[in-house]
C-alpha cells in the first residue's frame, strides 16, 4: 500500500530518524539557481503511520545546516554538528531546547 508522499522539496544531506513511533525528517540543503548553490534548510517535519500524514514540526534553533548528524538515547533525539558546525541540540517536535 502506497503512503503519503513527503510533502516537502527534494533536498540533499538531510537527517532522518524515528521517534516515539514516528519518523521524522529534515535540514539537509536544497538547490537555488545552480547545482553549485546550496541553501541549508531549518525545516524538521513528522510522519505519523497510524494516519499516515506529515506534519512540519518545529524548525531547528539555529542556522540551517546540511550533513547533520542525530542520535537517539532514552527517547530522546540530539541533532548536531554538520557544516563544520561542534553543537547538539536536544530535539522536541513542538520546541528546540
Amino acid at each position: 500500500m502506497r503512503k503519503a508522499d513527503f510533502p516537502s522539496f527534494n533536498r540533499r544531506y538531510a537527517i532522518g530518524f524515528s521517534l516515539n513511533g514516528k519518523g521524522f525528517i529534515g535540514l539537509g540543503s536544497k538547490s537555488t539557481e545552480s547545482i553549485y548553490k546550496l541553501h541549508n534548510l531549518i525545516d524538521m517535519w513528522e510522519y505519523d503511520p497510524v494516519t499516515d500524514s506529515w506534519s512540519e514540526t518545529a524548525s531547528f534553533p539555529q542556522e540551517g545546516r546540511a550533513g547533520a548528524t542525530v542520535i537517539v538515547v532514552n527517547n530522546k533525539a540530539y541533532i548536531g554538528f554538520g557544516n563544520g558546525k561542534n553543537d547538539l541540540w536536544e530535539f522536541d517536535p513542538k520546541i528546540f531546547e
